[in-house]
This record gives structure tokens, C-alpha cells and sequence, in this order.
């Protein structure tokens, strides 16, 4: 039975605001590494409505603000570990890496800098994910259609910012006017509840009679495209036995020179291939240019006894019996080695918010405070287990 560590959890430093940070504690032959970032994705101040983003606030028992799931709290967590192992004099024979990046959301180039000059970690905790452990993640492809032919009529259409949300809001400008349609946003690893906004701009759009066909065959493709998350329009929708649906996701919209390009966030498993994907992609295309902005390939751990020890400290802690499993998120984990995803908090907040707000990656974003404190429980246990490991 796991024993239970009873510690302060800190208040979030006011220092780590916009700070990219590497420090080590402890001494030993092995390394162990707690990876967080603290970059996050845009948000739009007047679609809050408990409080603006970047202005944090504890409410119903629940941490609000851009970040406080995906992924700020997982860097004070991995401070409170750490501190947590001092304080009660636990032994600690590893050398214990606390990392907080500053570009998970864009590419990760700051964790291939830091992989190509730096010591990789024996051994990996990434909170970025959910409990108890995940053992792998789907591959990543991001794809920019560009149509081959200019818009005759509409002038511009633009929506979204970045591929890993899916489209929540577009604008669409023509000579009679400005037209916008509204969806409801998700993270593109969890499309489930999302509807694209492109769809109610493009019902819209095809009913006017002033739009020429040109320009409407460019518009039934694109609402084709945003039908549904799980790629069925490409003939790519399909189920893999570990890391379940394979999801296409739209996240940007936007004219370049006349011509309508749209982005697809796709993660799939390993039992379809990314150049199957993106055959049947161009295949479905024809008056389309597909570019391949990244292809980040599914990583699975190879099987040992530390993600079933995670598994009980998180039963030993919380009283819930769950199983290791395999995530379409995107995280640090897949660059590093033995790295294990985990999650920041163990509970969902008690507050009621409207339909697309609360998660990751959407409006009034926010975690549970006591999830989050026996989420760093957990952690510091799993880190103990990991040192032991050696």
C-alpha cells in the first residue's frame, strides 16, 4: 500500500510567467525527468466569461486560466515533487531534471534543441495527459490543402489560428457583405462534441444566389471536408485496436492569392500508415495541392513493470482502479526516452459552464484545485518508484 504524503501545496510562481526553465536537483548515476510546458494555445478574451485567460482566479474550487490544465500546472507540480522529496528527507539516488518548455504547442523545437545537446532522461514523467500512465501516442501528420483554383467571388475567408483546435469561429468577406459562422471548439486529439464552424458559414454561403458555381463547388468541398472529424470524406476513417479512432481535424481556414487553403490535424495509429493516409487524401482531391506541414510517426513504450506500479499508486492514492492506455494527444513523450504521460489532475472541476468550455484548449479553461493537489501526490510517488527502478 502506497503511503500517503502529507505536504503544502505551493501557491504558482509568479516568475514563471513567459520563462522557459531547466533545473536539476539531487545527485545520482541515473536521471529522471519531469517534462512540462508552459506555452499555450491563443485565446480569445471575450468568449471567458468567468475571467479574462491571463487574469488566474480560484473559483468553486476550481483554478481558472489560459494554461491551468494544458500545461502550467504541471510545472508547479513537478516543483511541488521535488520539493515534496527534500522536505520529508526521502532517499533519492537520481539525478531529478524539472523541464518547462516554451514551444510544445508549435513544433517542439525546444525539446529537439534540448535532445540534441542535453542529456536525455533515463527515465520520464510527462503530466500532459491523463491518469493512470499512458504508454504511447498516435502519430501527428499536419496537412495544408491549397484549391488550384481562385475564388470568383468571395473575397476572403479566414478562420482559426492554429491545427490543434478545432475551428471555432470563421469569417467570410464578399462583395455584399461579411458573413460568420460559429462552431464549438475542442483540442483535435478529442474532437468528440466539436462542430466546425465552416459548416454553418458554407449553408449560408451555398444558398445565396449571387455566389457563383465556381465558387460554390470550392465551398461544398470545404464543408465536405469539415463534416466530420474522423476523416470518412478522404476514405481514412478507421479504428486501431490500441489507440482506438483515427481523427482528421480542421483547425485553420484562410485565402492565400485567391485560393482556399485549409488545415487537417490527422493522428492515427499504428495499423494504418501515413502514406496510405495521404494517398487517399490526394486521391479525394483532385482540384487540390496537398503539403505536408509535419509527420510525427506513433511511438509505443515497450513493456515493463513501471506502468503497472503507476497504475497502483494511482489506485493507492485515489481509490479508482484504472488501466494504462494509449493517447491521441501530442506530447513531450514522444521525443524522449521511457517517457511516460500522466495526467495533472485526478478529478474534473464541480462547475457548470456552457457546452465547449472548461477543457484544454477552450474557453474558460480550468482544473480542479484538490485534483491537481493529489495529482502531485501521485506524481511524487511515481518518481519515488522511478528512482527505485534502477
Amino acid at each position: 500500500m502506497t503511503e500517503r504524503l502529507k505536504t503544502s501545496f505551493p501557491a504558482p510562481a509568479a516568475w514563471l510567467k513567459n520563462t522557459v526553465l531547466s533545473a536539476k536537483t539531487f545527485s545520482g548515476r541515473g536521471q529522471i525527468g519531469i517534462f512540462s510546458h508552459l506555452d499555450v494555445v491563443p485565446a480569445k478574451e471575450d468568449e471567458w466569461s468567468i475571467t479574462l485567460p491571463f487574469s488566474p482566479l480560484v473559483k468553486g474550487g476550481a483554478l481558472f486560466g489560459r494554461g491551468s490544465i494544458d500545461d502550467k500546472c504541471a510545472a508547479i507540480i513537478a516543483i511541488h515533487a521535488a520539493d515534496a522529496i527534500k522536505k520529508l528527507s526521502i532517499p533519492f539516488n537520481s539525478e531529478l531534471l524539472l523541464y518547462m518548455g516554451g514551444d510544445e504547442e508549435c513544433g517542439m523545437t525546444d525539446l529537439a534543441e534540448f535532445v540534441k545537446n542535453e542529456r536525455m532522461p533515463d527515465i520520464s514523467l510527462v503530466p500532459d495527459n491523463e491518469f493512470p500512465v499512458c504508454l504511447g501516442e498516435k502519430g501527428i501528420a499536419v496537412l495544408e490543402l491549397e484549391c488550384k483554383n481562385e475564388f470568383e467571388y468571395i473575397k476572403n475567408i479566414s478562420g482559426g489560428s492554429v491545427h490543434n483546435v478545432s475551428l471555432g469561429e470563421i469569417t467570410a468577406e464578399l462583395p455584399c457583405g461579411t458573413f460568420t459562422g460559429r462552431g464549438v471548439s475542442t483540442h483535435a486529439a478529442m474532437p468528440e462534441g466539436s462542430v466546425n464552424a465552416g459548416l454553418a458559414l458554407c449553408d449560408k454561403l451555398l444558398e445565396m444566389d449571387n455566389i457563383p458555381d465556381s465558387d460554390k463547388k470550392i465551398l461544398l468541398t470545404m464543408k465536405n471536408i469539415q463534416k466530420s472529424p474522423y476523416g470518412e470524406f478522404f476514405g481514412i476513417d478507421c479504428s486501431d485496436s490500441r489507440f482506438g479512432k483515427l481523427t482528421c481535424v480542421n483547425g485553420v481556414v484562410k485565402t492565400q492569392g485567391g485560393k482556399l487553403a485549409i488545415t487537417l490535424d490527422i493522428r492515427y495509429g499504428t495499423e494504418i500508415s501515413f502514406s496510405e493516409i495521404k494517398e487517399k487524401i490526394s486521391a479525394s482531391l483532385p482540384d487540390f495541392t496537398l503539403k505536408v506541414l509535419t509527420d510525427k510517426p506513433p511511438f509505443v513504450l515497450p513493456e515493463n513493470d513501471l506502468g503497472r506500479r503507476f497504475e497502483e499508486i494511482y489506485k493507492d492514492v485515489t481509490g479508482k482502479t484504472a488501466k494504462a492506455y494509449y493517447s491521441g494527444g501530442g506530447t513531450y513523450a514522444r521525443m524522449l526516452k521511457n517517457a511516460y504521460g500522466v495526467g495533472t489532475s485526478t478529478k474534473a472541476p464541480d462547475f457548470s459552464l456552457p457546452e465547449g468550455h472548461g477543457s484544454e484548449h477552450q474557453p474558460d479553461e480550468c482544473i480542479s484545485v484538490d485534483g491537481l493537489t493529489e495529482a502531485a501526490e501521485i506524481i511524487t510517488h511515481m518518481l519515488i518508484v522511478a528512482d527505485k527502478n534502477y
